[in-house]
Parts: structure tokens; C-alpha cells; sequence
């Protein structure tokens, strides 16, 4: 069987649907016996010049077109035999099935359209690293002031509980006023009397004694409330924050029924908020922000370094910390909002105070009360032996043993346990750590060759350059055999170029 054969010398890639535009030669050729439609072998009878002892015999042909078939072939290998040039061909499918390929949809995996949001898994990953790194800070949470932060003391007294903030130097006035009171020095009454200007203790008692109790009744209600006025004292947490930042007014400490002249800042608020921004340092802004080409590191004062999500921090720009302090415990909460989208994507809870040490006293309010009947009684015997003069000797003995009763021992209660919480700044931190690939998501070289991940089913209409599907199924004239190859070259991927 003879037939039109057109002959060319054509480059292409060998997965390209390419077809020939030039550099062609019609020449009639004739099939073989035993040939196939997929593999023939077609003889040719082209003359002296190229027979194979003509030293300028250039035989160059390597594709061929045949219109009988209506099918693409590379000419695998040429064999000379009687004067005739025998073409072992095999179909190229992609060039002859273009048609169909371009009319189909497909799964398409990569193509050379430009995706940088879908990760490209063929793309190795660098092992150097960048690190970089934004902060933020609190208002409020670790501004100590030089005073050493504050005390947030929370007492009883008088028919109500109230918590006061106090630096330390307070705290320790109000801890030496509530163990000194009534370390006072009185004169022997022998040398003295009643009234005199020299014995402001003769003085009180006198008064006390011709009728003004008011000295005497402020005696018997301080000693016996200081017996235990430490005791109502009932926790004293340090927090790293400065004072100033801490709302509440200002008014007298009274332990118990003991006043004892410190004045402090009630709180009037149990919960402070404080919150900051920070920003998140992306060096990528395609698929490289997910892991492991990024991840990132959120550091909280008090609470430590966290990993954070990649995932639901792609497309944000910011990360603001919420933190809500109890004053009376230490107790804090910090929540982490993601912006521009200000949704909770965390929350933390820990405790940042530290156990402040408080005195305690050893004094006893019923010792007291006792001591004060004697202190009367003998007051009343030195009236009836002596007048005033009798009297303050009587008492002198009765109040100074009361006071050397109720010499407090100071004894520490707490301890410092979390104190090393309270040098921490108020300054958050993001860090970013990014590898980078090689190639780089959409490096124009490389999405030649190898495309960039689409993963939807699109048509292959408008398709050019590297295609590579999932699940191929191309359909027209075609052998089976044809239809396998097609398809399984489509998964494995090919290039489609409309040349020709």
C-alpha cells in the first residue's frame, strides 16, 4: 500500500503537543506488511543521493505526518535495505489528539498559571533560616515604679473588708506603727504630779481620773484591738505594676478596731485591664506563611513563649493581648485576638503576684482586757490612800506591766514564692522563623517547567504551557491503546504549546 508520507526535520519536547510548521517533504511512501496503525514501518525510495555510499548522505528526517492515517509519528530509527529506506514510526498522540485534549475539562494538579496560595510540596525547603521579631507593650503590667512595684494588702476592719495599694516603705510604716504603739515613756509619778506640763502620761491619767475618759477609753480600745490588729491583715500580694496605674482613693487603715494613722489607696476597682499590639513580622506572602516554612512564636511577661497556629494567622497582620489582673490574687487572665479579624484565637491563665511578707504579732486581746480591770482596780486603791499622787504610783506598776504584756514578738507569715515574676517588663513579643525554598513559589524559570499547583477541575480550552492532571480521561478516535497513553502522559505531565 502507497500513500502521501510528509517527512520533517522538527525539535520539540517529547511531551509537547507541538505539531510541525516547516521544513517538510511530500514524499510517497509504502506500508509494510505487518505493520500497525500505533508502530508501522513505512519504506521510502529516495535515490543516489541518499544512498548510504554518498559521503554527503544526510538523513535527517525524525517526524512525519500521515494524512491516510490522520496521525503524528516520530520516526524512531531509519533501516536501509535493497535500496530503500525503511521509517520505524510510533504515533504522538499529543500532537495528534490536540484537538481533543484542548476541547476536554480535567483535574488539573499544576499548570503555568501563576498560584502561590496552594503549597507546592515538590519544592524543597532550605534548612537556613531568618529570624525576625516585633514587640509590643503593656501600659501598665511591669511598670514598676523605683518604689519597688505594689503591695496590694487586704484587711479587715471596723465592719468591713477593704484591700489598700501600698508600696513596700508603707507597708513597713503601717507594720511599725501597728507593733511600737504605746512604747511610750512615762515619768515616775514619785517625782511628779499629776497635771504637770514635764508628764504628759500624769497628765492623761489625771484627766482620766477627774472625770475626761477619752484618753482612757482610747487605751483600752488600742491595746486590746493591737493585740491583734496583724491578724486582720489577711493577704498581701505584689504585683508588677505601678501604683499610680491602680484607681481608688485614699483613706486610714484600720486594723480591726485598731487605727492606726497609714493612710493608703483603697481599690476601687478588684480588676485591672491593660492590653497591647503587636505586629506579626511575615516575610512571605503566599503558601510559605504555613508550616514548616514559618513558624511562630507569641512571648507573653508571665506567661512564656507560645507556638501559635499558622494556619489562622494567614491573612492577619496583628496579634493584641487582652490581660485582666484580680488585684487581690495575682490571679490574670490574657486573651490573644488575632487582627484585622479580632477573633479570640487563645487564652492563658496563670498568677502573677508574689506573697508579700507581712509582720504578724504575738499580743493577746483577752491578756489585755485583764490587765486593763487591774490597771482600774489599781488605780481605784491609790485614790482612796493617796489622791492623784497614789493614784498614778497604783497604775504606773498595773499599765506598765500591760505593756510589756502586749510587746509584740514580730514573726514573718508568707513567703516570697513568684517574686521572680516581678522584674519581668511588660514588653510582648512575636517571632517569625522562615526557610525558603529553591526554587521560589512563582519563579517564572521554574513554573515554566514545572507549573504551579492549581488542584481544580478546570477546561483545558484556554490552557498553555506545563499541564499536569489527575485522573485523565481524554476521549475521541483513538485506540485503546492510544487512549491509555494519552491519558496517562496527561498525569504524568506534558506541555501544551499550539504550534503548527
Amino acid at each position: 500500500m502507497s500513500f502521501s508520507v510528509i517527512l520533517y526535520d522538527f525539535q520539540k519536547r517529547h511531551n509537547s503537543t507541538r505539531r510541525p510548521d516547516g521544513g517538510s517533504w511530500n514524499i510517497s511512501g509504502t506500508l509494510r506488511e505487518g505493520s500497525s496503525l500505533i508502530t508501522p514501518t513505512i519504506a521510502f525510495e529516495f535515490g543516489t543521493d541518499f544512498s548510504p555510499m554518498n559521503n554527503s548522505f544526510n538523513l535527517k528526517f525524525n517526524y512525519a505526518y500521515v494524512a491516510k492515517f490522520a496521525r503524528y509519528y516520530w520516526i524512531t530509527d531509519w533501516t536501509y535495505d535493497g535500496g530503500l529506506w525503511h521509517a520505524s514510526m510510533k504515533v504522538d498522540v499529543l500532537a495528534t489528539f490536540r484537538p481533543q485534549i484542548l476541547a476536554a475539562s480535567a483535574f488539573v494538579a499544576y499548570d503555568e498559571s501563576t498560584n502561590t496560595d496552594i503549597v507546592d510540596s515538590r519544592l524543597s525547603m532550605i534548612t537556613a533560616k531568618t529570624i525576625e521579631s516585633k514587640i509590643g507593650m503593656f501600659s501598665k503590667l511591669g511598670q514598676n515604679d523605683t518604689a519597688g512595684g505594689v503591695v496590694i494588702v487586704s484587711c479587715t476592719g471596723k465592719n468591713s473588708t477593704a484591700a489598700f495599694a501600698m508600696q513596700p516603705v508603707a507597708i513597713s510604716q503601717l507594720m511599725n506603727n501597728v507593733v511600737t504603739w504605746g512604747n511610750a515613756t512615762f515619768t515616775d509619778p514619785a517625782s511628779s504630779y499629776p497635771g504637770s506640763p514635764n508628764d504628759s502620761f500624769g497628765e492623761a491619767l489625771w484627766n482620766a481620773l477627774t472625770g475626761s475618759v477619752s484618753w482612757w477609753k482610747r487605751v483600752a480600745v488600742n491595746l486590746a484591738s493591737n493585740g491583734n490588729a496583724a491578724e486582720n491583715i489577711r493577704a498581701a500580694v505584689q504585683l508588677p505594676l505601678d501604683i499610680a496605674d491602680i484607681s481608688g482613693n485614699t483613706q486610714q487603715i484600720i486594723l480591726g478596731q485598731y487605727e492606726t494613722n497609714i493612710n493608703a489607696k483603697k481599690i476601687s476597682s478588684r480588676v485591672l485591664y491593660d492590653s497591647c499590639q503587636v505586629q506579626i513580622p511575615w516575610r512571605y506572602n503566599d503558601w510559605r506563611m504555613n508550616e514548616p516554612y514559618t513558624e511562630i512564636y507569641l512571648y507573653i511577661p508571665y506567661v512564656g513563649n507560645i507556638k501559635m497556629p499558622n494556619g489562622i494567622l494567614v491573612g492577619e497582620t496583628d496579634l493584641r493581648i487582652y490581660a485582666y489582673v484580680d488585684l487581690l490574687s495575682g490571679d490574670a487572665v490574657f486573651q490573644v485576638y488575632i487582627q484585622p479579624s479580632d477573633k479570640l484565637i487563645a487564652a492563658y491563665s496563670v498568677n502573677i503576684g508574689a506573697s508579700y511578707p507581712i509582720g504578724a504579732s504575738n499580743i493577746s486581746p483577752a491578756q489585755t482586757v485583764t490587765g486593763l480591770a487591774g490597771a482600774a482596780g489599781a488605780i481605784a486603791a491609790g485614790v482612796a490612800k493617796g489622791g492623784a499622787a497614789g493614784a498614778a504610783i497604783g497604775a504606773l506598776g498595773a499599765i506598765q506591766g500591760i505593756m510589756a504584756a502586749n510587746t509584740p514578738n514580730s514573726s514573718s507569715i508568707g513567703g516570697g514564692g513568684g517574686g521572680a515574676t516581678q522584674g519581668l517588663q511588660g514588653t510582648c513579643t512575636v517571632t517569625v522563623i522562615s526557610h525558603n525554598t529553591d526554587p521560589i513559589p512563582g519563579d517564572p524559570n521554574a513554573t515554566a517547567i514545572m507549573g504551579t499547583p492549581t488542584m481544580r477541575v478546570r477546561s483545558l480550552a484556554n490552557v498553555e504551557g506545563y499541564l499536569e492532571t489527575r485522573g485523565a480521561a481524554i476521549t475521541g478516535n483513538m485506540t485503546a491503546t492510544e487512549h491509555a497513553e494519552l491519558n496517562a502522559m496527561l498525569d504524568s505531565g506534558i506541555y501544551v504549546e499550539l504550534g503548527g
